[in-house]
């Protein structure tokens, strides 16, 4: 016994999706808005993988590796808690005051972070301040509500 399986055909012309998806990435380049969403996400990107890289990198260059990562470790730990009120500010108030503040606060707290490793501080207050670092997104908040 064979049963017919009935599929979805979007590759007639009567489907209404067919003119939205891209025959092939010369079509993807020409749509509207596409480079400078391509350029933004280029930019973004990289930069966001990279902290935890050049924290480990700064932080090994005074202290040694175990205390670099357990910096990196509490960076990590920070942003992971205080994901979620990132979450609720950006659905809650308008998009440009909450990323405004954080991005005030998180120059702050990074120039703090690289003064205390150059200053050399102990391990202790590195990896708090690491943590705050990321943890930035609670006083962005207070920023942002006030």
């Amino acid at each position: 016994m064979s049963r017919s399986r009935t599929t979805l055909d979007t590759t007639g012309p009567d489907h209404p999706a067919q003119d939205r998806i891209p025959a092939d990435y010369q079509n993807l380049l020409r749509v509207p808005g596409f480079w400078r969403m391509a350029v933004i996400s280029m930019t973004s990107k990289p930069a966001a993988s990279m902290t935890s890289l050049s924290l480990l990198l700064l932080v090994s260059s005074s202290h040694s590796y175990g205390t670099a990562g357990l910096a990196v470790g509490c960076s990590t730990l920070g942003e992971g808690l205080t994901a979620p009120l990132r979450g609720r500010l950006i659905d809650r108030l308008p998009v440009r005051p909450v990323l405004f503040s954080c991005l005030a606060v998180h120059l702050a707290a990074t120039i703090a972070v690289i003064t205390a490793v150059q200053g050399g501080a102990d391990a202790t207050l590195i990896c708090t301040m690491s943590a705050a670092k990321e943890a930035r997104r609670l006083s962005c908040s207070f920023l942002c509500w006030s």
